[in-house]
């Protein structure tokens, strides 16, 4: 199993997913879950699955096949009709018990400026799962932590406005959170965002490793705000209000200082080495297009 995940803002998307690949009480290994596909200067799709990760590559595999030669307006009705395909095919013949299980979540981006005006809303965010197909307005989580990150969007992301900034952190934190209590759940993160105009970013290994220390350190000035909560004789007696409300305003107020230097420094920019395999990659992607 694994952990994945979008959050859908005003202006773009954020997808994520962590990193471990399980097979139970044997192994576990650092593999990517989030998928690419982009016709050069017009648009792309991504695609991130929890479950089955067979039937995930086999889905991914025939999907960027069937889709080579459509437009834009195509896509999301060519990645549905190849998923009830591979769905009637490949998992309803199954017994039950047997039948795999994947829950996928993607993400259609505009790039020229014609394929922007024609999507007015920015990218298309939409998850399915076997024959179901279900837009995603505000947030969606999946795989092994789901009980955890329903709990996590209703405390920290129900009726608020955020940005993409926000959302890349918010990101960060679900999947951290999760890898701290479900074995399934680890690795690296990926985190994507799709924005708006077209341009597309990723966080770097140093950039999540930043974010893991910053909400390892939030959580712990979080520990006592229940009992403080609490207008009790004990709870006035042991512990001084005011002075942990001040310890929590500190550490927020320090976090917050130390996060703006983080994005003055690297204003979530690729490495030299990074942008230049982005770049060949894309390369080897576009011959790949392009053959017959």
């Amino acid at each position: 199993m694994t952990q994945i995940g979008a959050i859908k803002c005003l202006d773009g998307i954020v997808l994520f997913a962590d990193r471990q690949e399980t097979i139970p009480d044997y192994a576990k290994w650092d593999v990517g879950k989030i998928y690419l596909w982009e016709l050069q200067d017009h648009f792309r799709f991504a695609m991130t699955g929890a479950g089955d990760s067979d039937i995930i590559e086999m889905v991914w595999e025939q999907v960027t096949d069937e889709c080579k030669n459509k437009q834009l307006s195509e896509i999301k009705e060519t990645i549905v009709r190849k998923i009830h395909s591979i769905t009637k095919t490949s998992i309803l013949p199954m017994p039950m018990r047997e039948r795999p299980y994947v829950d996928l979540i993607w993400v259609i981006q505009p790039i020229s400026s014609q394929a922007i005006s024609e999507m007015m809303r920015g990218p298309e965010l939409f998850r399915t799962t076997r024959f179901a197909v279900n837009g995603i307005d505000r947030h969606y989580f999946s795989g092994s932590a789901a009980l955890l990150n329903r709990f996590l969007a209703d405390q920290f992301l129900e009726n608020t406005i955020i940005g993409l900034d926000e959302a890349e952190a918010l990101a960060t934190y679900v999947l951290w959170e999760s890898s701290q209590y479900d074995p399934n759940v680890g690795k690296h993160s990926d985190v994507f965002t799709f924005k708006r105009d077209g341009k597309i970013g990723r966080l770097s290994v140093s950039d999540i490793e930043y974010w893991e220390r910053h909400w390892r350190l939030f959580k712990e000035s979080l520990r006592l705000l229940p009992i403080l909560s609490c207008a009790t004789g004990v709870t006035e007696q042991i512990y001084k209000r005011e002075d942990h409300l001040h310890r929590l305003r500190t550490t927020v107020e320090t976090l917050n200082t130390e996060q703006k230097k983080m994005r003055e420094e690297h204003k979530i920019a690729r490495s030299e080495l990074e942008e230049k395999l982005f770049q060949n990659l894309r390369e080897v992607a576009m011959k790949y297009i392009a053959k017959p």
